[in-house]
């Protein structure tokens, strides 16, 4: 019998390799097959997952969920521009904008310094990642 490749749905990749095979339906090899040894039955499943079916046009990731590619897709759309006249930036979602604003709109603003080596940090989450980044303890 001879395989339908327009049944092979697009996200399959095509040139991977076919691992193990299966003769026919009928049911004297269905039978037979349930005697063969242990180490025949696992060659003859497929090893590894199926490929995710929701691809990014943008950057060709790949998601199992629709909403988890709308999700990903407004990294790349930055839906949300910035409120503050003059200012062009975007953002993929609002909170993204209100940090943005915090941070870079404020009349007053809030700089946190390294005690190790001085580096000005806007925001705290900075400050710890740079911390542990460059200056880890011995514990």
């Amino acid at each position: 019998m001879a395989w339908d490749e327009s049944a092979i749905p697009p996200y399959v990749d095509r040139a991977s390799p076919v691992r193990g095979t299966v003769s026919s339906n009928s049911k004297s090899d269905l039978d037979s097959a349930k005697t063969e040894p242990e180490e025949e039955t696992v060659k003859q499943k497929p090893r590894g997952r199926s490929l995710p079916p929701f691809t990014c046009p943008f950057c060709d990731r790949q998601f199992r969920e629709n909403r988890a590619l709308k999700c990903h897709k407004r990294c790349h759309t930055k839906p949300t521009q910035c409120t503050e006249a003059g200012c062009e930036a975007r953002f993929a979602t609002s909170r993204d904008m209100r940090r943005h604003l915090a941070t870079s709109h404020q009349k007053e603003s809030v700089s946190m310094s390294c005690p190790a080596c001085g580096t000005h940090f806007s925001r705290a989450d900075n400050l710890q990642r740079h911390v542990r980044k460059y200056h880890k303890t011995g514990s």
